[in-house]
């Protein structure tokens, strides 16, 4: 069963509030409860644009009234084609999507297994076929796995799930996502333990670089997920560096960036280095601010 998850930070998060005055609804409680139909109709349909008219169906009320309402309470805003990009739709509304994709290719995987099989081929040296006529195979169905509930952040499919203090070493760290991030197969083990310690951190900071890589320039290449550069965003957190140091480098490689023009410094690579680290560092300081109040900072800049 499809699922919307709504993370405690809407519960302050001022725009549900604008939402509601909008829309002229009682309360900022109100106006959750709608945008989390909005995002199930996003997850159900894969996307994360909608029209004025299928969000006034989904509202059950004047459609334009609804674009100007979301619109204005920044929960929403439009792409070239005219149509509401929703925001909030990243890393809560696409699970559904990859799941339903993972399973089009298990299915096809699946079938090419069965025809090479000696069951397939009516090869009757195969133990099926010596079963007892009498014996049904009509066993049920295994019931299905629920849902995996979306996280609250994600980045190039990579959960920002809170950090593993053993490091993913225990014989329960099987996470069949973290593994499937690009070159974790060639990564040595204990790199493998630090990503997983920061594993959350390191989803917000390429997150954010990325998002102020496109503000820069929006045709600049996403920065992919890969164990090499969480491996280089790790290293840094595992030397000390808080998430707020991090986000002070990333902000100033950013303003260097938009002074110059040139991005070539702020590619995911350089700025990651531990020289050039400590060194753009050592020019904006450390701030006392908590990583909580840091996650907030970067979740609404980054929608």
């Amino acid at each position: 069963m499809s699922r919307v998850n709504v993370d405690a930070q809407a519960f302050v998060d001022s725009r549900f509030a604008r939402l509601a005055h909008e829309m002229g609804w009682d309360h900022a409680d109100h106006a959750i409860g709608k945008m989390a139909r909005i995002w199930l109709e996003c997850t159900l349909r894969e996307t994360d644009t909608l029209d004025e008219f299928e969000l006034g169906f989904a509202w059950n009320c004047d459609p334009k009234k609804a674009r100007t309402a979301i619109l204005n309470a920044g929960l929403a805003d439009k792409n070239r084609t005219g149509k509401l990009r929703i925001k909030g739709c990243e890393g809560r509304t696409d699970w559904l999507g990859l799941k339903r994709e993972a399973g089009r290719k298990g299915g096809k995987s699946s079938g090419k297994s069965r025809k090479k099989s000696p069951e397939a081929k009516g090869d009757s040296a195969s133990p099926k076929n010596e079963a007892n006529p009498k014996q049904t195979t009509n066993t049920p169905a295994p019931a299905p796995a629920p849902a995996p509930a979306p996280a609250q952040e994600s980045y190039m499919g990579v959960e920002a799930k809170a950090s593993d203090p053993s490091g993913g070493s225990g014989s329960g760290s099987h996470d069949p996502e973290v593994e499937s991030i690009p070159g974790w197969d060639q990564a040595s083990a204990k790199n493998k333990k630090m990503i997983r310690s920061h594993l959350a951190n390191c989803v917000r900071l390429l997150k954010w670089q990325d998002v102020q890589r496109k503000k820069l320039n929006p045709r600049a290449v996403p920065l992919k997920a890969t164990a090499g550069r969480m491996k280089t965003v790790a290293e840094r957190l595992e030397g000390g560096a808080t998430l707020e140091e991090c986000k002070s480098v990333l902000d100033e490689y950013y303003g260097e960036a938009k002074r110059t023009g040139n991005l070539s410094f702020f590619d995911g690579v350089t700025n990651w280095r531990e020289d050039n680290f400590n060194r753009t560092l050592g020019k904006v300081g450390s701030g006392k601010r908590t990583d909580e109040e840091i996650q907030e900072e970067m979740w609404r800049g980054a929608e």
